[in-house]
């Protein structure tokens, strides 16, 4: 039986309608049951969450309508290494600073490009306070220019970002963020000094940034998010 051309069309768009809604990324949602993930002050994880490895909200945090960010830098927080592997360095107090500038300045500027985003210093109903830092850091030996040897790496070392928002009055906690990267560039090695290792970090915190930004922004459209209801029917 021949299928009339104007059927068989809408046919063709809700098949292609329908697989344009199976690939669609989901949602995300709070985890809940009993392996859902719950942290000390009571922010539960994100399941399909996006841009970072893991996100943790507030049940009921509605984040839309925050319109201004006070940016609170938390620090640089370094792993001591040990003996091996040898390449690892503890940071000094040059590389801290210019890490503590440069993830704040990323932040700032990548922000300040946003629309409907304002950064202040004073709390106010619509602000949250963005707290930032860097934990279990470790950074690769800078070596200096000018020698004979050349050392190659392919990292300029790891650390993990981990960004707390709240509600600039109140001080409740709504969101937390931690994500692990290592700073790497495009080329597969690199000449392992102070210039290229640097070159490396403010590319990684440009990255940081962006994803920051589209996150924020992501935030404001989803949350807020709230647990399923219990399907606890038993009786007292």
């Amino acid at each position: 039986m021949n299928v009339p051309h104007s059927i068989g069309l809408r046919l063709i768009l809700l098949a292609i309608s329908l697989s344009a809604l199976a690939c669609a990324p989901s949602k995300p949602a709070l985890e809940s049951g009993p392996d859902a993930e719950i942290t000390h002050d009571g922010l539960v994880r994100v399941d399909r969450a996006r841009r970072f490895d893991r996100v943790w909200l507030r049940p009921g945090a509605d984040l839309s309508g925050y319109q201004k960010l006070v940016l609170v830098n938390a620090g640089v927080h370094y792993r001591r290494p040990g003996k091996e592997p040898r390449e690892l360095a503890l940071p000094n107090e040059r590389q801290l600073e210019f890490m503590r500038n440069g993830l704040r300045d990323a932040f700032s500027d990548e922000i300040a490009k946003r629309q409907g985003w304002e950064i202040v210093e004073s709390p106010g109903p619509d602000a949250l306070v963005l707290r930032g830092a860097l934990i279990d850091l470790y950074v690769t030996q800078d070596r200096e220019l000018g020698g004979r040897d050349r050392y190659y790496t392919t990292s300029a070392g790891e650390a993990t970002l981990v960004i707390e928002l709240f509600d600039s009055e109140s001080g409740e906690i709504l969101l937390r963020i931690a994500d692990r990267q290592a700073a790497t560039k495009d080329t597969s090695s690199w000449r392992n000094d102070e210039i290229t290792n640097r070159a490396a970090a403010k590319r990684l915190f440009r990255l940081w940034a962006r994803r920051l930004a589209d996150g924020l922004d992501y935030a404001r459209e989803v949350t807020p998010l709230t647990l399923p209801p219990s399907t606890d029917d038993s009786e007292d």
